[in-house]
């Protein structure tokens, strides 16, 4: 269980809140949770939204860069994350946010990466006769919006990443290796799309995807896809509805349930007519994110 106070003090959420203010002192150089709360000051988004959000993020761009534990049992950092709430509560201003930073970046090859190229300027070219996918060469690799089993499996098996690794020897020298992994990001606004069929294999590959190990997938026209030293961030939305009957159809069993954080919310921090809009000092804080 999860408690959490208001993020910023606004008019609004005065009026409409009762929670305890999170205060940033003025002047004090911002952590990066503290600029992504601050970028999101005007979102009426629940607090446990933001914040789960920004770690979902995270431990995305981490992949399986970094690990706790025995090498030969390494313990990555990856989550599986859902934000629980009615309609109208705020889980796609965060998911939507989510995903355009993971798009950010780009990698132009196996072991080196520069920052994204606009997507608009990529579509300039598709309009003169070059086909763009925009997303093919992301330096974290993330899911389409609307994701099947199969399509979840193909994206990964497609997701080869080469990492320059620098280690220290017994006899303090230093050794130079290639590490490939796959390591993928998986968000959706609406968990439930990927549920739609073949309930019991979904929930059993995200329990061998959870321990990031090999998982083998047999089609009957495709072939066979073999993911190795796989590592898979899932971030997602749905109802309480879904949940109910999630549980009660026995598709989310205990063993997916104990791997996975829910964050239920019932209301919004504060009523907003539109949408938030984002000012300059918003932008700075984002830049600096990315």
């Amino acid at each position: 269980m999860y408690a959490y106070g208001r993020l910023y003090d606004t008019p609004e959420a005065s009026v409409n809140s009762t929670r305890t203010a999170h205060f940033i002192q003025p002047h004090k150089p911002m952590t990066n949770l503290e600029r992504w709360r601050f970028y999101f000051k005007d979102c009426t988004s629940p607090d446990s939204y933001i914040d789960m959000g920004f770690y979902s993020l995270i431990s995305s761009c981490l992949q399986r860069r970094v690990w706790i534990g025995d090498e030969q049992q390494p313990l990555f950092p990856n989550q599986y994350i859902i934000l629980v709430g009615g309609p109208g509560i705020g889980k796609g201003m965060v998911i939507k946010q989510v995903i355009q930073y993971i798009k950010f970046h780009k990698a132009v090859s196996a072991d080196q990466h520069v920052k994204a190229v606009d997507i608009s300027d990529l579509a300039l070219n598709d309009i003169m006769g070059k086909a763009v996918n925009p997303d093919a060469d992301l330096l974290f690799p993330i899911t389409p919006n609307s994701c099947t089993f199969e399509s979840l499996v193909r994206e990964m098996s497609n997701t080869l990443r080469v990492l320059p690794i620098r280690m220290r020897m017994p006899d303090n020298s230093t050794k130079d290796f290639k590490y490939a992994h796959k390591s993928l990001a998986f968000v959706l606004e609406e968990l439930g799309s990927l549920l739609s069929k073949n309930k019991e294999t979904v929930v059993n590959f995200l329990l061998q995807a959870f321990d990031c190990g090999d998982y083998d997938y047999v089609t009957k026209h495709q072939g066979k896809d073999l993911l190795r030293k796989i590592c898979l961030n899932m971030f997602g939305g749905t109802t309480p509805g879904f949940m109910r009957d999630a549980f009660n159809d026995k598709i989310v069993n205990e063993g997916f349930s104990g791997r996975t954080i829910f964050v239920f919310e019932y209301a919004n921090r504060f009523n907003r007519f539109g949408s938030a809009t984002f000012n300059e000092e918003q932008l700075v804080a984002r830049r600096e994110l990315l």
